[in-house]
């Protein structure tokens, strides 16, 4: 089943797609009037957002009219489809517009008879209001089975367009019932994405999380602490490069972008002394300070551009071991 957003909100549309679930668009003017654009303006900035079909409605009554309207819209770009009503005059509009090829939506579909002249008529979409239908205590859910059975037992091409969608349960339906498009509300696709379980796994999983990041940590300061003032072997260099490793991709994961510049600042700190530079225990010490600072809550969340004294002094100590790496291979290279 193809999903459609129902709105003239660029903003909307563009994260929409951005999730990948928009399909197509349907406006009408109360839509448009919303955004406080002209529709002038704004019909053509959502055909080029979306590629799929783009449903923009006429404002006139009579079918001469109509047909007029329709003739200027479909010049906006090669994906409109025109939106008509379901009305007498509206029903000579769309047989005209069907035989030049030209695709119409019928809007406004309160009953199977409805939908079915419609067809007839050559629509290529027909959109059944369900949610209104539910406002005066009848079942719009059974209008759109009923069309969608009435569609196949006589392989109707037209598609069924299900509109005045109201949350997600209604999506659910029309898909088990086999209509082939839902339109609905920005709000709507939003709340396709909810369930209690889910958030609350997340939030589960974060807080496990973060008492891991939380453990590693820990263990990294206790393993410093084992550290002499003056010297560090090969086996503690390489334990503690191992967890500082460890801790920066736990922070890239948690998106703890704070926790993550330490330690990866940290990380290369300690590859200069794995390459040759000498082991600086006032180097190290900065940075034991910096993840007793990350370890603690208000801080943890933080950007690094939000403590600049702290990132700007661990930058200038990795800026020293480099250059005592460089004064090390200088002096092998001299020997």
């Amino acid at each position: 089943m193809d999903f459609y957003l129902d709105t003239a909100d660029l903003k909307e549309i563009a994260q929409g797609v951005a999730w990948g679930l928009v399909d197509g668009v349907t406006t009408n003017p109360s839509l448009i009037a919303k955004t406080g654009e002209t529709f002038e303006s704004l019909a053509p900035k959502i055909t080029k957002m979306v590629k799929g079909p783009i449903s923009l409605e006429v404002i006139s009554d009579d079918h001469e009219g109509m047909l007029r309207e329709a003739h200027q819209l479909v010049k906006i770009a090669k994906n409109v489809v025109v939106k008509i009503p379901m009305t007498e005059e509206g029903m000579i509009a769309t047989r005209k517009l069907a035989s030049e090829g030209i695709p119409v939506n019928v809007t406004l579909i309160f009953s199977p008879t409805q939908a079915l002249i419609a067809a007839k008529a050559g629509a290529s979409y027909v959109s059944p209001f369900l949610g209104r239908v539910d406002d005066i205590s009848y079942d719009g859910l059974e209008l759109v089975e009923k069309i969608v059975d009435i569609f196949q037992n006589y392989d109707v091409a037209t598609r069924v367009l299900a509109a005045s969608i109201r949350h997600p349960v209604h999506v659910v339906e029309c898909a088990l019932m086999g209509a082939d498009i839902c339109t609905m509300p920005f709000k709507v696709m939003q709340q396709l994405f909810r369930h209690p379980l889910t958030d609350k796994g997340i939030e589960l999983f974060k807080a496990e999380y973060v008492d891991f990041v939380e453990r590693e940590l820990n263990e990294l300061t206790e393993a410093f602490a084992r550290v002499a003032s003056d010297s560090i072997s090969e086996g503690q260099l390489e334990d503690i490069f191992r967890r500082c490793t460890q801790l920066r991709d736990s922070g890239t994961t948690m998106g703890l972008e704070l926790v993550t510049f330490v330690a990866d600042n940290l990380c290369q700190v300690l590859e200069t002394i794995r390459n040759g530079a000498q082991y600086d225990r006032a180097m190290i010490d900065c940075h034991i300070d910096a993840l007793a600072l990350v370890r603690t809550e208000p801080y943890r969340k933080l950007r690094p551009e939000q403590l600049p004294e702290m990132t700007d002094g661990l930058c200038r100590v990795l800026e020293r071991a480099h250059r005592q790496l460089a004064a090390a291979m200088e002096k092998r290279s001299d020997s």
